[in-house]
This record gives C-alpha cells, structure tokens and sequence, in this order.
C-alpha cells in the first residue's frame, strides 16, 4: 500500500486530479507511474523504453528540470552581475591612476 500512497502523493504535487482525466499526456502519466509503481511495464516496451518514457512525460522530471534551469539561469545572472561590477572597479581605479 506504500506504494500506492506514495504514487498518488507524487501525481497529486504536479497537478489537480481532473488534469489527469481529461489531460491525454497526464493520463499516460498516470498511468506509466502507476505501472512503474508496480514493477510493470506497457506491453512490447523493453524496461528500457518504459523508462525513457515515463520520463518524457513526467510532470515531476520537468518541474526538477525547470528548476534546475532557472537555478542556473539565476547563477549566471549573479556571474553577469559580478563582473560588471568587477570590470566598473577596474574602470575606475584606471582612472584614479591616470
């Protein structure tokens, strides 16, 4: 029952229960997550294939990755930050020796 519990938690954090009903993608979704729970897999995929896609539709995996872009999107703003300020030191110590 563990399993289930915890699947149904995991599906209820991406997103509200009709989108799973009248959402095509989010009904593969669910039930890819369902199955996957219960160590089966869609008939003529390979492990493999049921792996990859389940992935490709995970709400989960692409709320992961789109945190991970924006964390990174916002380092490379900080970096952008810091060497304009960098630069407009050195600027300006420049000046202060001419």
């Amino acid at each position: 029952m563990d399993v289930f519990e915890n699947t149904a938690k995991e599906l209820f954090e991406a997103g509200a229960n009709l989108t799973y009903t009248n959402d095509i993608d989010r009904r593969e979704e669910f039930i890819r997550v369902v199955l996957s729970a219960l160590n089966l897999r869609p008939l003529g995929e390979t492990k493999n294939q049921a792996e990859d896609r389940l992935q490709a539709v995970s709400s989960l995996e692409r709320r992961k990755v789109l945190a991970a872009a924006k964390l990174a999107e916002q380092r490379a703003q900080d970096l952008r930050v810091a060497l304009a300020k960098q630069k407009a030191k050195e600027a300006a110590d420049k000046m202060m020796r001419e």
